[in-house]
């Protein structure tokens, strides 16, 4: 999905994701990378670099996962 961008935020100690042009969606923690969306079938797994900040995610969702990379 090469026009797709998904943007993760934070906003006081909860984590949103939005896909371009998509509702904004709250992400539940399932571990300390693995995180999902209570009404759809979508979890994330954030992927951290040496620095510990994630460099990339991986979106599973219908029995695919698609790798993002942080472009910021």
């Amino acid at each position: 999905m090469p026009d797709v961008i998904l943007s993760v935020t934070q906003e006081a100690n909860r984590l949103f994701v939005q896909a371009t042009g998509q509702t904004r969606f709250r992400l539940f923690a399932e571990t300390e990378r693995r995180y999902f969306i209570k009404w759809m079938d979508v979890q994330i797994t954030f992927e951290p670099g040496a620095d510990g900040r994630a460099v990339s995610l991986i979106l599973h969702k219908n029995s695919r996962d698609e790798i993002a990379l942080r472009i910021m």
